[in-house]
């Protein structure tokens, strides 16, 4: 819930309180890291490589989205495109692609 505050006009800083001169703005307080309990979490996720069939395991930011991107196979080195969807907090499809 905000709660009333005000700001030093110079300093941008939020005081309780009223002191003449200083402009009058809602303070709304930060969210705690319990209101996101995904945040930043990672899910491990086992692709093969489209080059030499090694199994490699990424880790998927499920906080993050939809998300496109290149890993590099471990065994051959090459790239490998990863296309990764992602649904109220789970890995729902996985795209493995050669880059070209």
């Amino acid at each position: 819930m905000p709660t009333w505050g005000v700001v030093h006009p110079t300093a941008g800083s939020a005081v309780q309180g009223s002191v003449s001169g200083w402009a009058e703005v809602q303070v709304k307080p930060m969210p705690r890291f319990t209101d996101c309990p995904r945040l930043g979490e990672t899910v491990p996720h086992t692709v093969m490589c489209p080059v030499c069939g090694h199994h490699v395991t990424v880790r998927v930011d499920v906080f993050s989205g939809n998300q496109s991107y290149f890993e590099d196979c471990p065994l051959c080195c090459r790239s490998i495109e990863l296309k990764i969807s992602v649904r109220e907090y789970r890995v729902t499809n996985v795209e493995v692609e050669r880059p070209f």
